[in-house]
């Protein structure tokens, strides 16, 4: 299912923002849609799946290693 206008919201706000983060409940389609306009676009991503009680040090440490490569 193609969501034209979260599409054209997301891309038009990648021009002023360089960070997304895109939040909502299982099943709501987050990874098709960002992954529609990544590849449509050319975009660099950082994908992390963030699992409850993580430590944030294991997000931020990860975070850091892709901005390290890119």
């Amino acid at each position: 299912l193609r969501r034209e206008r979260l599409i054209e919201n997301i891309k038009r706000s990648l021009l002023v923002y360089r960070t997304m983060i895109l939040v909502a409940p299982a099943g709501y389609g987050k990874s098709a849609l960002v992954t529609t306009v990544v590849q449509e676009n050319g975009l660099p991503y950082f994908y992390y799946r963030f699992a409850p009680n993580e430590d944030i040090g294991i997000l931020l440490e990860s975070l850091m290693n892709y901005l390290a490569l890119s």
